[in-house]
């Protein structure tokens, strides 16, 4: 791989006589040095600031809501409690439920059903949780085989006498591997592709990313393992040596196995992405074909797993077909308002569609940033296309919206029903990576500074906004419309920071980590025409 550049700016290599005797010169002690020590601090502080930042942005959004708030929390809360890693008294299992693949079970009542008594009506907030009884059991439904479990069973870990404060335990746990596999990511990306892997995690991770990332769903892992996923798969062609390719596989085994372990369909999904992901690196070349051959037969096993697990939903999709056949809608009729309608599955990660359990609207401003951030991002990575990155984005945008589609009208749904747009969540941000991925340059090359700091901008407000919104929501309702989140409060955490605090340390960690991405692209303005070694001696 092409060596670290040093503290001048300047590249070392090992053929130069000039810049071989600067480098002997390094060793010997001179001025040089204590501006070596400087770089070095000064990275170590910003590493250490960026691990503040997130920590706080991801206890922020874990206190944004109750327990319960996140979509199908109660299933999901009894299967952690239910998982074969919690102690044995958090849980009785009752006996097989009504539905394949589920069991009845008695669970805390911290946790239960009662737990998200707010769902579905935006108005009431989550004070109705005062009527729980702590130290009661109450029946509730776990997994049995409907999800693969891996993910439960990983929560599980949090689970102690307090269901409350084990259930937020379990939410920064989920935050914690989140961004470990986002971080993996980035770290095993060449530099010149690190900016547009964060400017697309940026922007689409507001709203519904961003709450699902600190929830008790598995959806979270699975968005941020797929993204792990691809990354993996640049890294492995551009992998120099066994150590890199290593690194980069073992990111993929794991990244696979989150992904298919979380969600019946998170292999699915992960196989759309690694297959987009070697279409779009696929060069006539055996030892670049001989490494994507091997990260899609990888992805190949993940998507046989998912298939396994998703027949055991056979039958209650048999269920649903029946139910709603007697739909007023001609077949003709469906398929046409279907596909006016698809588009939703994208817009509808990216804020036109409530969060929560579909009973958090997010402002216009939310939808509004993120769609012009992306949509900008989206038709300026067009303007640099080839034919593998015509083919990898068709691979992308038939998961997106070919496979909901396909699904709709097997169920006989309308769009808005059934098939939610978490679902294809994951495959979100694989479009915005294809979309600004290019080999011959950096990935962000060509971006104004002005263009740079309109995206930042823009997502820092979506994302304050997004924060006060939610936050706002389950404090009162959403009909108090005061900026001040204590005003008329009605619930809260029995703990001394306020909501307003939560909301504002929240924005500023957002913030903080938007500002230090575009002084990092700032700082490597220099480097984005520096050659790709890898793309010298293999692609030319």
């Amino acid at each position: 791989m092409v060596p670290d550049p040093d503290p001048e700016g300047t590249e070392f290599r090992g053929d130069d006589p000039e810049q071989s005797d600067d480098q002997s010169s390094l060793d010997e002690p001179d001025e040089l040095l204590p501006a070596g020590d400087v770089s070095r601090r000064r990275r170590i502080g910003i590493v250490v600031s960026v691990g503040l930042a997130l920590a706080v942005l991801g206890a922020a959004w874990t206190l944004a809501s109750p327990v319960g708030a996140g979509p199908d929390d109660g299933f999901h809360l009894a299967s952690i409690w239910c998982s074969p890693t919690a102690p044995d008294d958090a849980c009785t299992n009752l006996g097989d439920a009504f539905a394949a693949g589920k069991d009845f079970v008695e669970v805390p009542a911290e946790i239960g059903p009662g737990a998200h008594c707010y769902a579905f009506d935006p108005y009431r907030s989550a004070a109705c949780q005062d009527a729980i009884e702590p130290g009661t059991t109450v029946q509730s439904l776990a997994n049995d085989g409907i999800y693969p479990g891996l993910f439960h069973a990983v929560m599980g870990f949090a689970v102690g006498d307090e269901p409350v404060n084990s259930a937020l335990l379990a939410r920064m746990l989920s935050w914690t591997f989140c961004v470990g596999f986002l971080a993996a990511g980035w770290f095993v990306l060449p530099r010149r592709h690190r900016a547009g892997y964060l400017i697309v995690l940026l922007v689409t991770a507001i709203p519904r990313a961003m709450s699902l990332w600190t929830s008790t769903n598995p959806s979270g892992v699975v968005v941020a393992s797929i993204a792990a996923a691809w990354c993996a798969v640049i890294a492995l062609i551009h992998a120099h040596g066994r150590r890199d390719l290593v690194v980069a596989g073992s990111l993929l085994a794991v990244a696979l196995v989150a992904a298919a372990g979380s969600r019946a369909d998170g292999g699915v999904y992960a196989f759309v992405a690694v297959v987009a992901a070697c279409v779009l690196l696929w060069r006539p070349s055996r030892d670049v074909a001989s490494r994507l051959l091997g990260a899609a037969a990888a992805a190949g096993v993940a998507l046989i797993v998912s298939v396994l697990v998703l027949n055991r939903r056979v039958v209650d999709v048999e269920a649903l077909v029946v139910q709603d056949a007697a739909t007023s809608q001609s077949r003709g009729s469906l398929l046409w308002n279907n596909l006016r309608e698809i588009p939703y599955f994208l817009t509808g990660n990216l804020g036109t569609e409530p969060i929560g359990w579909l009973d958090t609207p997010m402002p216009r401003v939310i939808w509004m940033s993120t769609l012009a951030s992306f949509f900008g991002l989206a038709f300026w990575g067009l303007g640099r296309m080839d034919r593998s990155k015509a083919l990898s984005l068709g691979c992308v945008l038939g998961g997106l919206f070919a496979v909901p589609y396909f699904l709709l009208w097997r169920g006989g749904w309308p769009v808005g029903f059934e098939v939610a747009p978490r679902y294809v969540l994951p495959l979100v941000p694989v479009l915005g990576f294809t979309l600004l991925y290019w080999r011959r340059s950096t990935s962000v090359s060509g971006l104004t500074v002005v263009q740079l700091s309109t995206v930042l901008a823009l997502m820092t407000v979506a994302h304050s906004v997004a924060l006060h919104s939610n936050i706002r929501r389950y404090v009162t309702g959403v009909g108090n419309l005061s900026i001040d989140l204590d005003t008329g409060r009605e619930w809260w955490w029995d703990i001394s920071i306020t909501p307003n605090m939560v909301w504002v340390l929240g924005s500023v960690a957002f913030g903080m980590l938007a500002m230090t991405l575009g002084m990092s692209i700032r700082s490597g303005a220099d480097q984005e025409h520096e050659p790709d070694e890898l793309d010298v001696r293999t692609y030319a």
